[in-house]
């Protein structure tokens, strides 16, 4: 009887409500098991993150170092961060640099591999408490190098995909990862490879040679080595504008906690681009209007396909030869002559 009473009770209940509650468990449902779905990819990105490809794992490694650590030793009395692109990343050696300038003088490579936006960074590490005299840069911040506010999350699908779902590369790396292991001597092995390699750039206070692109002989491109890409009459520019809001925004974080900045030149390949001016190798000279900002050297070198590992990186050699002519140019500066 109480379930024959319970049965007509329950069908005596309008058919909209019982649609709402069957709507309501369905729902339920569904984000219980999104949310342990999401829980449960969240914590295997975060649990194994030398799975991910070497840029990115190199990336946040050097991020998170460079946002939580005192980067450089409290009885250095100069102290040079470099910021670019891989570029940078593959030239400037701080162990070559730092010699040369002279003693007492720390630089670490704050480049990363696809890209060239610092001043988000730049701004952490000195809310961190890091205190460079020097910064040294491959391109100056432009007006999109800013803090992201809540408006550009929802202006720009990518940044709400990257917040909601920071291991959506997580199946991608992964799959890679376990087919790339099989030349690594296994899964174990690989994983230990890829956390000694991230490691190590720490340890070598940012630089990283990008062996994974390197598919030549002793890490060094054949003489006649050129791509369909090459553009011998191309002169890249270096687009030093002061007056951009993100210049503006350098100037004041230069001014407040008191550091130098010297734009550098960048690294091209012998035909890549066309070849600099027989006269455009000046020294170090201040940039005009704006006390405490410099210019290094002409735009760009150009360095004969040897000491490239692939078609736009420098391999080890052509890295001692940069940060040694790097050195030489930015000394009067970084020692405070000029």
């Amino acid at each position: 009887m109480a379930l024959s009473a319970s049965h007509k009770s329950h069908q005596d209940l309008p058919s909209a409500l019982l649609t709402w509650r069957r709507l309501r468990q369905n729902f339920l449902i569904f984000f219980i098991a999104s949310g342990g779905v999401w829980l449960f990819l969240y914590g295997v990105n975060s649990a194994f993150p030398f799975v991910r490809n070497g840029a990115d794992a190199i990336s946040a490694s050097k991020v998170h170092y460079l946002e939580t650590q005192q980067v450089f030793a409290l009885d250095s009395k100069t102290r040079v961060l470099a910021f670019g692109n891989s570029r940078i990343l593959a030239a400037f050696n701080p162990a070559i640099y730092d010699p040369i300038i002279a003693s007492g003088v720390a630089s670490f490579n704050a480049a990363r591999p696809g890209n060239s936006r610092f001043m988000d960074l730049l701004k952490n590490i000195l809310a961190n408490g890091t205190r460079p005299t020097h910064v040294l840069l491959q391109l100056p911040p432009q007006n999109d190098d800013h803090q992201e506010t809540w408006r550009d999350y929802f202006l720009h699908d990518k940044l709400m995909v990257n917040l909601l779902f920071p291991f959506r590369e997580l199946p991608r790396d992964l799959t890679l990862f376990l087919l790339l292991s099989r030349n690594e001597g296994g899964i174990v092995n690989a994983y230990k490879e890829n956390a000694l390699t991230v490691r190590r750039v720490i340890t070598d206070r940012g630089y990283y040679f990008i062996k994974g692109q390197s598919h030549y002989p002793g890490d060094r491109l054949p003489d006649d080595y050129h791509v369909p890409t090459d553009q011998i009459q191309r002169v890249p520019p270096r687009p030093i504008d002061p007056e951009m809001a993100g210049f503006q925004e350098l100037i004041g974080l230069s001014s407040k906690f008191g550091f130098k900045v010297i734009f550098i030149p960048n690294a091209y390949r012998l035909g890549e681009v066309a070849p600099p001016g027989a006269s455009d190798n000046p020294g170090t000279r201040p940039l005009a209007s704006v006390p405490g900002f410099y210019i290094a050297g002409p735009n760009y070198w150009v360095f004969e396909q040897r000491y490239f590992s692939d078609p736009i990186h420098l391999n080890r050699e052509g890295a001692q030869i940069y940060s040694r002519r790097l050195a030489e140019i930015t000394a009067s500066v970084i020692n405070g002559q000029d």
